[in-house]
């Protein structure tokens, strides 16, 4: 079940899917094609048209033929659109329009790339976003096992102190759990890299601090969406919440990353946060910081999260890869960021 909300063309319609059949196994499935593509291709055509069948069949299979058409017949005036679901581990981003029935057209027109956003059932969130001075917290743990010294962490971490003013958080679970209890922020940025299951949300991990076993390899600590959902009070009593933004992701062999955001989607947003973003498959570091930078870089300039959103994945596609793609935003397509 989930309802599509377009302004300018002034509907807010309910539809359902037909009853999916092993569903966690099916996404599971769809995001390991998207990355396996990526493996076998590369950037470049090949590996676009690949990401438009799986998006194409996508289309077919969650919309019903109502929604297909109204999609199909309105391409050109559907941004921004909003999917209200409580269903964070369906790729919506990835969905890509093609003609009700019959084959897709060549030219990629994925519902990402047309400014949609997300919001669950439940609730929506005031229009303005803040960020005050001493109330933007910025956390970029240093891993050496994981990140090269002076690598996109710090980029972010400097980013956001010149930016923003944003002053950094100490990267223990004692210290987040203490702002996440106090609800004392604006804005939460996290740089670093991340733990999920495609199959269990609820499990995913950011990677806080790296200590030194007694074997002399790395161990990490981590904060759990769990434990966000357990210990945080972000709404403020006039209904307003911060925005968190999770730029983590899980290093692999190759230079591919995988994270999740299904379950901290949920515990954030549950919480009280205004606005939520983070990756939901395969990323890369380069598009990834180039994505969260534009981003915020447009928030200041007076973008509304919709168009900023918008900005940022086309900087991001430049490198070719599925990263623009692979970013959530939940917010509203109105919000705009208030700064002193």
């Amino acid at each position: 079940l989930y309802v599509v909300s377009c302004p300018r063309l002034e509907i807010t319609q309910r539809f359902q899917s037909m009853p999916l059949r092993r569903r966690a196994d099916y996404f599971a499935k769809t995001l390991a094609d998207v990355r396996r593509a990526w493996d076998d291709h590369g950037a470049g055509t090949a590996y676009l048209e690949v990401l438009q069948d799986v998006g194409a069949e996508l289309f077919d299979q969650l919309f019903p033929r109502e929604l297909r058409d109204l999609l199909w017949r309105n391409r050109s005036r559907l941004a921004p659109v909003v999917l209200r679901a409580d269903e964070p581990d369906v790729p919506w981003e990835l969905v890509h329009l093609k003609p009700p029935t019959g084959r897709r057209q060549k030219t990629p027109q994925f519902l990402g790339q047309l400014g949609m956003l997300r919001w669950p059932f439940e609730g929506y969130p005031q229009s303005i976003l803040h960020a005050r001075p001493g109330r933007v917290r910025v956390l970029a743990p240093a891993q050496a096992a994981l990140s090269p010294a002076g690598g996109a962490n710090a980029l972010e971490a400097d980013f956001l102190r010149d930016r923003l003013g944003a002053s950094p958080l100490p990267g223990t679970e004692s210290a987040l759990r203490t702002l996440l209890r106090a609800g004392d922020f604006d804005l939460l940025h996290f740089s670093g890299h991340g733990v999920a299951a495609p199959q269990d949300a609820s499990a995913a991990k950011i990677v806080l601090t790296e200590v030194t076993g007694a074997d002399g390899r790395p161990k990490y600590r981590y904060l759990s969406a769990r434990a966000v959902e357990q210990n945080a009070k972000l709404r403020r009593p006039d209904g307003s919440g911060p925005m968190v933004v999770l730029n983590a992701c899980q290093l692999a062999r190759g230079g591919d990353q995988l994270t999740g955001s299904g379950g901290f989607a949920k515990a954030f947003l549950s919480t009280g946060a205004a606005a939520f973003v983070a990756a939901l498959w395969s990323i890369h570091e380069a598009p990834a910081h180039d994505f969260v930078t534009e981003f915020y870089t447009r928030l200041l300039a007076g973008a509304t999260v919709a168009d900023a959103a918008a900005g940022a994945r086309t900087k991001a596609r430049e490198a070719g890869d599925a990263t623009w793609l692979s970013y959530v935003i939940y917010a509203r397509p109105d919000a705009h960021l208030a700064v002193p």
